[in-house]
């Protein structure tokens, strides 16, 4: 079965041609002859078998076996030798024969010169041979060459169970033992694993085999690579073959298909979730499963149809504007459609444009809705009822008044008529309309409270807002962010309102504005940039706010500007965009002037207008004919009937008549209406009264009286201050150099400044009243708790009976009993004057006083304690200070005051004249020696941060030993904090509270109320801080304290129109922060 029995047939048979051509023998002479009775033997192939042939003689013969060159192994014959006549012979094949070809052996009987030959044939092995016995084929098949030697014909035979993969591309027959190339065709592997196949090569018993192995097929193969899918939403199974592992790839941007679960075998099921098909277009997906280490693979796609569907992009469209106008729908749809006016909102609701396309922009033409909210709808179907329904409200003028008139307390306005009304709106109080559209809302001093809605914005046809004069509040931002989408508005006035927050920068947004008055409100922060953007804008009023930074540059432009910033907090400097305005110098008095300061202009601009007014003879007179003659000029706004003027006058007059030699001058201004009768008269009569007569008096002449209510004046360098009496310096140039809102009562200090001490300096050298004590009050209740009011930098002219000090003591007293609970406990007082003459009248450096009082950081005031207790012990039968409560008035103007607690309850206040003003007066009074004095009180206001653990700890022990600081606490909790018996008593439901701030910090201290006396001198005391005085004072008086006693006489504070958490001050002045109380320690 190899190549090697293939050569061997061939080269035996070509040799046997050979050596039977070349060994003939010739016949000899004749002999004995020798016969035999065959001349040939043929035998098989496999032996063992035997012939017998018979040999005739005429004599002896002798026989011999060879196959050309040797005796053959593999047969022989019997007998070899004999005699005369015939005997047989036995020829016997002693083995197979192995090879591929014929062998012949020879026998030879040779019987004197005769011979005879018999030729033994023993036939050749026939032979089919493979020449592999296997083959390994790979998983793609191919073709599959087969050598085979074979010497005989043969067939080709492949099992049916292998038929289907082993094809033969070729037949053939062959004799002898030669090469031939057998070709096959292999089908790809299988993926269900490795197989075996068998090739047969054969011929009746004689075959050979071929063994034919090919490896399994690696694949990922997907039973359905498509699915096509309804719009709905559901899974697909999706069976997977796979003889891998792999990986799932989900597409990118297809989260409307995910795996929902995971399984791994030969016959891998794999579930996917679809979502339901929205849009309107179909969509496809494909998922590819991958081979983890090759690139094989297969892809699902997966199609989805589109959802019939009518889609309206906004299906509910609400707080459409009232005005008539259109409105733009989209409309997104796979099928034909038709629509539909339900609920009559035909009569108001038209199509002006229609394309039924599959994409399609709606616009619908609504009518101006003049009156109230109303409702319609639209709806789109198909023929087989897919459909949509476009609900569509639309604001109404009426709505959205009424939700303003709600907001802001309607019920209690001055004017409503007709506002709800069926009405046309133009009718309606305060609104001017065109048509059923409102242009301008006029309801200025009308009671106004609340806020102003966010619908409020809706009326973007208003033109003019003007809400002055009113109790409005709310965020400034966001009001002026609702309102930004009001582009035709022109003027918004809110001034005198109570609006807080800053401006912001949406401000810009409304690039009509023309007049923007947001003065006197409570408006902080920066004053944004973008307002100098509003090109049209001509009058900016800000004063009378807390503004900040500084003043926008660009503001003001080229434009003809009214500017009014004044007592604010601005700093500067003045941008260039006011200085270089041609109205710059008229208003210059309405920027400069800030909260207790004032932005002094660059040299050149700071100058002021020659302004030309009339005297007391109604003569044409201009300030520069007086300016220019003084190195200094005082110009002086005071009222002949106001009683702060009645005071600071005499400041002023002084001054003058100290500083005159030395070129200070002084100009008056006092308002004049000229047709009110006798009141140029009166102006006269009080120059002279006042001693005015080295002034230059002249007048603001009245023109008319302007819508708002206010006296407006020619012209005047006051314009702009917050009253009289106001003050202001310029110099020689008429430049200013001290403004109206500087701290007045430093006047003195200003001039003594630049002009040095005064020709004479007034000291005391008579001091016969020193000591003096006057009984102001004795107490009818209890026993009696003494008042001793005392005075320091007061001489000896103010000494007189009812002279000035005597007058300083008594409004001090009636300060002290002007408010609750003092006032109804007056009775259990005593009070003395105690009379002190100083040396010198100014309170400072390098004056002599009788308690040496002296201002230290803030209003901070200290003195010699010794010597007022000295002086406080001169009331008859008082032997010490404690339980005592003790006031020292300082002849000064400056806004200042201080407390000093003493252990055996007593205390020591110190309180300046506070520019010569009651009003201010009584209320430094009142917070020091009432709240700190008598019930000693925390200070209710706040400006650092949060307060110390330690200093907690003292103000505890303080609160435990001595019973101070009964108005605040450490805590909120409303069932622990000192005031819990108020917070639970319903008499004081909304009146008490808990509010963060106090002692100074903001954070870390309670108080009980927004407002009170000592937060911001407001009317009143709250409830916690009435409780702690009037127990101070009954316990006293020698009374015992309780909280039922207290509930019973409080009920004079609870039925008064006051006790609201958050009650603005009582009087219109501006409150400085007081230095916190001093507490000493007595032994």
């Amino acid at each position: 079965m190899n190549a090697r029995r293939i050569c061997s047939l061939l080269l035996l048979f070509s040799i046997f041609q050979s050596c039977s051509e070349e060994q003939k023998i010739q016949p000899p002479t004749p002999s004995p002859k020798v016969t035999t009775s065959a001349g040939a033997i043929s035998f098989p192939d496999n032996g063992a078998t035997n012939s017998v042939f018979t040999i005739t003689s005429d004599g002896p013969w002798s026989l011999s076996l060879t196959d050309t060159k040797s005796v053959p192994s593999w047969c022989k014959a019997e007998p070899t030798s004999g005699g005369k006549g015939s005997v047989q012979i036995t020829v016997t094949i002693t083995e197979p024969n192995e090879n591929y070809d014929d062998r012949i052996a020879y026998i030879k009987i040779i019987s004197g010169s005769s011979s005879s030959f018999v030729t033994v044939t023993q036939k050749k092995k026939d032979a089919i041979i493979v020449t592999r016995e296997k083959v390994e084929i790979g998983e793609d098949g191919g073709a599959l060459n087969v050598e085979v030697k074979s010497n005989i014909e043969y067939s080709v035979t492949i099992p049916q169970e292998f038929s289907g993969w082993i094809k033969r591309a070729a037949s053939s027959n062959t004799k002898g033992l030669v090469s031939k190339n057998e070709s096959f065709t292999i089908s790809p592997g299988s993926m269900e694993g490795a197989r075996e196949g068998l090739i047969i090569f054969g011929s009746g018993m004689l075959k050979d085999t071929l063994h034919v192995y090919q490896s399994c097929k690696r694949a990922i193969i997907l039973t359905q690579s498509e699915y096509n899918l309804s719009s709905d939403a559901g899974f697909i199974t999706v069976e997977l073959k796979s003889n891998l592992e792999y990986n799932v790839i989900m597409p990118a941007g297809a989260e409307w298909i995910r795996r929902s679960d995971t399984k791994a075998l030969v016959l891998d099921k794999i579930t996917f979730s679809i979502d339901k098909n929205s849009d309107f277009s179909r969509r496809e997906a494909s998922v590819v499963f991958k081979d983890k280490n090759s690139d094989i693979s297969d892809t699902l796609r997966v199609f989805q149809s589109q959802k019939n569907a009518i889609i309206i992009g906004d299906s509910n469209l609400e707080g459409v504007s009232y005005e008539l106008g259109q409105v733009k729908v989209g409309v997104q749809t796979n099928v034909d459609f038709t629509y539909e006016f339900l609920e009559n909102c035909g009569e108001w609701i038209s199509v002006s444009q229609t394309k039924a396309l599959k994409d399609t922009i709606f616009t619908f033409q609504l009518k101006t809705n003049g009156g109230f909210k109303r409702k319609g709808a639209v709806r789109f179907v198909s023929k087989d009822g897919v459909s949509d329904t476009l609900n569509i409200v639309q604001d109404g003028v009426k709505s959205i008044l009424m939700d303003f008139y709600n907001s802001t307390g309607g019920s209690s306005w001055l004017k409503k008529d007709k506002w709800g009304s069926s009405s046309p709106v133009g009718d309606w109080y305060g609104v001017d309309a065109s048509g059923d559209i409102p242009v301008s809302i006029f309801l200025y001093n009308n009671n106004l409270t609340g806020t102003i809605p966010e619908t409020f914005s809706k009326l973007v046809s208003l033109r003019t807002i003007n809400l002055f004069g009113n109790r409005l509040s709310g965020y400034m931002e966001r009001l002026i962010n609702n309102l930004s989408e009001m582009k035709q508005l022109s003027m918004l006035s809110l001034f005198n309102n109570n609006f807080y927050g800053h401006i912001p920068a949406s401000i810009e947004s409304l690039e009509n504005l023309e007049r923007l008055s947001l003065q006197r409100n409570k408006l902080s922060g920066e004053i944004p940039a973008g307002i100098s953007r509003l090109k049209k804008l001509t009058h900016i009023e800000l004063y009378d706010n807390s503004l900040t930074g500084s003043i926008p540059e660009g503001i003001g432009g080229d434009n003809p500007l009214s500017v009014s910033l004044n007592t604010n907090k601005l700093v500067g400097p003045v941008p260039n965009s006011l200085l270089r305005n041609p109205n710059w110098q008229r208003m210059m008095d309405y920027i400069i002037f800030q909260d207790g300061y004032t932005i002094y202009p660059p040299k050149g601009y700071s100058k002021l207008r020659n302004i030309e007014s009339r005297d007391l003879s109604l003569q044409p007179f201009k300030a520069y004919d007086v300016i220019s003659n003084y190195s200094y000029t005082i110009l002086y706004s005071y009222g002949y009937s106001c009683p702060y003027s009645d005071e600071y006058t005499g400041v002023v007059v002084d001054l003058v008549n100290k500083y005159r030699s030395k070129g200070l001058g002084a100009i008056s201004y006092h308002a004049c209406i000229l047709s009110e009768p006798g009141m140029l008269q009166k102006i006269s009569e009080y120059t002279q009264r006042k001693g005015m007569g080295n002034f230059a008096n002249l007048l603001h002449e009245g023109k008319y009286i302007d819508n708002y209510g206010s006296t407006q004046w020619s012209d005047s360098y006051f314009l702009g201050s917050s009253g009289t009496p106001s003050v202001m310096v310029v110099n020689k140039e008429g430049e200013l150099v001290f403004g109206h809102t500087e701290d007045k009562y430093k006047l003195s200090e200003f001039i003594k400044s630049v002009l040095g001490d005064p020709s004479e300096r007034y000291r005391s050298s008579d001091f016969s009243k020193d000591g003096e004590i006057i009984t102001l009050q004795k107490a009818s209740a209890g026993k009696g708790i003494n008042i001793a009011i005392l005075g320091d930098g007061f001489v000896d002219r103010d000494m007189a009976n009812d002279g000035k000090y005597e007058t300083r003591a008594r409004e001090a007293m009636e300060a002290i009993f002007s408010v609750e609970p003092a006032k109804s406990l007056r009775s259990r007082f005593n009070v003395y004057c105690i009379k002190a003459v100083s040396i010198d009248e100014t309170i400072g450096e390098n004056y002599e006083t009788a308690f040496s009082s002296k201002y230290g950081d803030g209003s901070f005031i200290g003195g010699n304690l010794s010597k007022i207790e000295e002086y406080a012990l001169k009331i008859p039968g008082a032997e010490k200070i404690d339980n005592m409560v003790i006031l020292t008035i300082l002849n000064d103007p400056k806004h200042a005051g201080t407390c000093y607690y003493y252990t055996g309850n007593s205390s020591i206040s110190f309180c300046p004249t506070v520019g010569y003003d009651k009003t201010y007066f009584s209320q430094v009074v009142m917070h020091e020696v009432v709240g700190h004095g008598i019930g000693k009180l925390g200070d209710e206001y706040y400006y650092y941060g949060a307060i110390k653990p330690a200093d907690i700890e003292i103000y505890k022990s303080d609160y435990e030993k001595y019973g101070w600081w009964g108005n605040v606490d450490f805590t909120n909790d409303p069932a622990k904090v000192k005031w819990k018996a108020f917070l639970s008593n319903p008499l004081y439901t909304g009146k008490v509270g808990i509010f963060e701030g106090g002692l100074t910090f903001q954070s870390g201290v309670y108080r009980s109320s927004q407002t009170s006396i000592m937060q911001d001198y407001s009317y009143e005391f709250n409830a916690p801080s009435r409780a702690a005085i009037y127990k101070r004072v009954m316990e006293l008086s020698g009374e015992d304290y309780s909280f039922e006693k207290f509930l019973e006489y409080d009920a004079v504070n609870r039925n008064a129109s006051t006790g609201s958490l958050t009650k603005s001050p009582l009087l219109l002045k501006k409150y400085i922060n007081l230095a916190p109380p001093v507490v000493i320690m007595r032994r």
